[in-house]
């Protein structure tokens, strides 16, 4: 089938060839001037044009003319046809004439043809583009958390699409403006576009008026027909010579990543039904800031996390140092010093060991309460208050400080996690009181009401400076206060902590009842 197809692609030209050939030799023979046989020789000529175009009917009407101007040529013409020259002549030029004629319609539809097949090219073409940058946004999207890249393949699709609408990117200025992390006052400023400056880049934006405002407070694109009136993008070089622009809010429900925006020096270049496309690239490019914001955030959590973990490690080591081992060597040297007695003076080798039976039972009450502190088993099986009490009793023994527990106003249980979360504050509060506040007397409260779960540490030591403390904690070996902070953080509470020279220190911890709350225990047990 294949070869007869490829086989019919020259049936019209064989037949066509055919027909001039029976033609020519007619003509050859008996002459065409006069002869009926000349409005025979139309029809071929006709049919060429038609169906190949005025090219070939020129051509097929120039040989035709050719074999019947032959006889013209020789002595005997006029006997031949009986016409004179002008007549002849005129009759042999109409051939080629009406084959061009003929092939002209063909000819047109040829390249209107042409010209459509050449418009379908086109628009595969730009398909074609235009999936190949869908599938590298998606691409980056999936292999990246790098935003920048992202916001990249916007400008790089949105230039493709541009150009479907029949704009010109090369004239356009592009930005991707994001909230500036790490100032006070929230501030746009550029990251990524295409056509900009670096004196782009060093420009703030506020987004307090114009265009910038309006989309962020709205979450709509906006399409302006003023750029240099707007008082916030008039500030960008690159902006200075457009004319129109449209303005696109990276945005995921309520948080708000910044904008994107497409200037030209066109008036009237944007509208929103023809740009309805950067919404779509928008919230991609949205959804790509996220996972890079989320990642960031895991990354800041589990660099917390380790920070958190060292800290408790030094402060185990310190406090095993300046206690336990301490106190463990102490007595290795008065045992060597008791044996020494035992020979010279058993009496006061019977008061040496009653001593360092003392102080062992006191270093092993030290170490049990370090260890209570890490794991309080009782805080799972009988709730925040046992433990806080069986707690205070520890302190009491083995350092002397007096700790209150009133827990008068408080009748919440809290889940096992929320609650380990809160003695930690509690008793990194009383451990402060304790080694810093020189503190006699510590008073630990626990409130709550419907909706808020309140506990405060008060002790009265010497208190401090908060906020000249605060200023240099970066300085700090310890990182008490920011770790207590932080655990605030966990269950959405906050920590505040008032103190003054001479004053002693309150620290108040504040929480949503409904993130702290869990199952109702068992009746506690006083102690």
């Amino acid at each position: 089938l294949l070869h007869l197809r490829r086989l019919g692609r020259w049936f019209a030209p064989v037949f066509w060839a055919l027909d001039l050939a029976l033609l020519t030799a007619l003509v050859l023979k008996g002459g065409i001037w006069p002869t009926p046989l000349y409005p025979l020789l139309w029809w071929p000529v006709v049919v060429i044009g038609l169906a190949a175009g005025g090219g070939m009917g020129l051509l097929a009407g120039l040989v035709l003319a050719f074999c019947g101007a032959l006889p013209l040529s020789t002595p005997q013409w006029s006997e031949l046809a009986g016409m004179n020259l002008t007549e002849a002549v005129v009759s042999l030029i109409g051939l080629p004439a009406l084959g061009a004629a003929a092939g002209w319609p063909s000819q047109q539809r040829a390249a209107q043809r042409l010209r459509e097949l050449t418009a379908e090219v086109e628009t595969l073409r730009q398909t074609r583009d235009r999936l190949d940058a869908v599938y590298a946004m998606a691409s980056t999207l999936g292999a990246t958390l790098d935003y920048q890249q992202v916001l990249q393949a916007l400008f790089d699709l949105s230039a493709i699409e541009f150009r479907a609408l029949g704009k010109n990117p090369a004239q356009m200025v592009g930005m991707a403006l994001l909230f500036e992390e790490g100032r006070h006052e929230p501030a746009l400023h550029v990251v990524a576009g295409y056509h900009i400056t670096d004196a782009d880049r060093d420009i703030r934006c506020p987004a307090r008026q114009g265009v910038l405002q309006r989309v962020i407070s709205a979450g709509e694109a906006e399409v302006i027909s003023d750029v240099a009136a707007d008082p916030e993008l008039s500030a960008f070089p690159s902006l200075r010579e457009a004319r129109s622009a449209i303005v696109v809010p990276l945005r995921a429900g309520f948080e708000s990543y910044g904008v994107v925006l497409f200037a030209s020096p066109s008036p009237a270049a944007y509208s929103l039904d023809e740009c309805h496309f950067l919404v779509a690239f928008s919230n991609q490019a949205t959804i790509a800031l996220q996972n890079a914001q989320l990642f960031q955030s895991l990354r800041e959590e589990r660099d917390r996390i380790i920070t958190q973990q060292e800290e408790i490690r030094r402060e185990i080591a310190r406090e095993l140092h300046d206690g336990p081992t301490q106190t463990i060597a102490a007595i290795t040297m008065r045992l060597n010093y008791a044996r020494a007695l035992v020979k010279r003076s058993p009496e006061k080798a019977a008061e040496e060991l009653a001593e360092l039976e003392d102080l062992a039972r006191r270093t092993t009450k030290e170490i049990r309460t370090m260890l209570f502190t890490l794991r309080p088993v009782i805080l799972e099986t009988q709730g925040l208050v046992a433990a806080l009490r069986h707690y205070a009793e520890k302190i009491q023994e083995t350092e002397g400080l007096l700790v209150e527990i009133q827990d008068a106003g408080f009748s919440a249980s809290l889940s096992d996690e929320t609650a380990g979360v809160v003695f930690s504050i509690l008793e990194e509060a009383i451990t402060n009181a304790r080694k810093h506040a020189q503190a006699h007397r510590v008073i630990v409260r626990l409130r709550n009401d419907q909706q808020t779960f309140m506990a405060e540490v008060e002790d009265d030591g010497i208190g401090f400076d908060v906020a000249a403390v605060e200023q240099t904690y970066d300085q700090r070996g310890s990182l008490g206060l920011i770790n207590m902070r932080e655990r605030a953080e966990l269950i959405d509470g906050t920590l505040s902590i008032i103190s003054s020279p001479g004053s002693g220190t309150r620290v108040v911890l504040v929480a949503p009842l409904s993130r702290i709350a869990g199952p109702a225990r068992p009746a506690q047990k006083r102690f």
